[in-house]
């Protein structure tokens, strides 16, 4: 298949890849493409700080995760998928390898007498954990541990299809696809943002039914599976299966809204649920994957809305849009909220790792994150999230930011 215009479109549009968080406790970039680097040890990472704060960390431990242990502890085999393929998370293999690491992770938490409330192994080798500033400091000097880092909230960062010559007889869409309705069929673009709006026609489709008797699966056409889920055979042979999670009572959104354009809905509160800071939800937000901000229903229709769709504001007139990728589906994941403390909203680490580490699952090509981070480093939870994910075969798309021009002002600066 021909993509790198299309992808370097996305790029474009939705970011560059990728950087964040200046909590992390080191700045040296792993080389993602040298043998048995792709997640740095403590040393690799650099002297770390000896001073703490009583706060909420996440410790990163040096094994590597599902997405890129290819082997080396005694009974556990690989579980890193071969070139042009996709991770089965859900393996024997991959099922021993998760145990280990958690068991590995609840050890280190408890040499410290700490609970773990959140554990990574897919994209990360990582846990959650409240910690006091002396606990953080000593994890750091404990075996098996790569880093710690403070679990940071991050902002949502604001960005056509004319200027990348999408359209036209001689634009991308044809050129590479054959027309506007081919391009990114088969493919699925996950979305780590403040949800989506289901009535959005960028997102209209519809009904998914289970495939009628012995019908197999083609590609690109969304169907429901044994279970009920949305699934998809992707363009790479792989399948998609996404999960459309319900909100709170009363919220609007009961977990059936996915369609043939949306595969799946998630939603990360629990942090931003815990936040004392936050004062609450905001007068608007709720607890699903519902877009009460409006950033990232913006952000899904660049990446994959609908072509041809007529676009308004106030009343006035912007013709027709489209999304760079208008035949890709789409998958969201809500990581960002906003807060009755205004000051208080935003996009929680441990979120995004868990939102990634549940993509990889999911099975998306591309996961874009249109949200602010760090420009001076690249070892931070969610940006080693992303490396193995990239690892892994998914294309990240991350924002370069809003701020500039001068020197080291751009977000997401990693070769990944």
């Amino acid at each position: 298949m021909r993509r790198p215009r299309l992808r370097a479109a996305l790029a474009l549009v939705l970011g560059v890849p990728l950087i964040l968080s200046s909590g992390t406790v080191a700045a040296a970039a792993p080389d993602p493409s040298a043998s048995g680097t792709a997640q740095p040890d403590a040393a690799a990472l650099g002297k770390m700080p000896e001073l703490y704060e009583d706060g909420r960390y996440i410790v990163m431990m040096a094994a590597k995760p599902l997405a890129t242990y290819d082997g080396g502890v005694a009974g556990l085999p690989a579980t890193r998928p071969a070139e042009g393929r996709r991770l089965d998370a859900e393996s024997a293999n991959a099922r021993k390898y998760r145990q280990h690491l958690e068991q590995e992770q609840e050890q280190v938490a408890r040499s410290e007498g700490v609970g773990v409330s959140t554990s990574f192994t897919t994209a990360l080798n990582g846990s959650v954990a409240d910690l006091t500033g002396l606990q953080a400091a000593a994890l750091t000097k404990a075996g098996g541990v790569a880093a710690v880092a403070r679990d940071e909230k991050f902002q949502p960062d604001y960005s056509s299809t004319d200027y990348l010559r999408l359209p036209g007889s001689k634009g991308v869409w044809k050129d590479e696809f054959g027309s506007v309705k081919k391009a990114g069929a088969g493919t699925v673009v996950g979305v780590l943002d403040t949800g989506y709006s289901p009535e959005n026609d960028f997102f209209a489709g519809e009904e998914v039914k289970p495939l009628k008797g012995k019908k197999q699966p083609k590609v690109g056409e969304p169907y429901r599976d044994a279970d009920g889920s949305i699934a998809m055979l992707k363009a790479d042979g792989t399948v998609f299966k996404g999960g459309c999670q319900a909100g709170e009572a009363g919220s609007g959104f009961t977990g059936t809204e996915c369609n043939s354009k949306v595969l799946g809905a998630r939603f990360y509160a629990d942090e931003f649920l815990q936040d004392p800071l936050t004062g609450g939800k905001g007068p608007k937000e709720s607890i699903p994957p519902l877009d009460t901000d409006g950033h990232g229903t913006h952000t899904a229709s660049t990446a994959a809305g609908n072509p041809g769709v007529r676009t308004s504001v106030d009343g006035r007139d912007f013709g027709t849009g489209s999304g760079v990728a208008p035949a890709a589906k789409v998958a969201v994941y809500k990581i960002c909220w906003t807060a009755a403390n205004e000051a208080a909203s935003g996009c929680y680490g441990s979120a995004a790792v868990a939102a990634i580490d549940q993509a990889v699952r999911d099975g998306v090509d591309v996961l874009n994150y249109s949200i602010s981070g760090s420009n001076d480093s690249v070892s931070d939870p969610v940006s080693m999230a992303f490396l193995h994910a990239s690892l892994a075969g998914i294309f990240v798309s991350a924002s370069a930011g809003n701020s500039g021009p001068q020197a080291a002002t751009v977000n997401h600066s990693a070769p990944w």
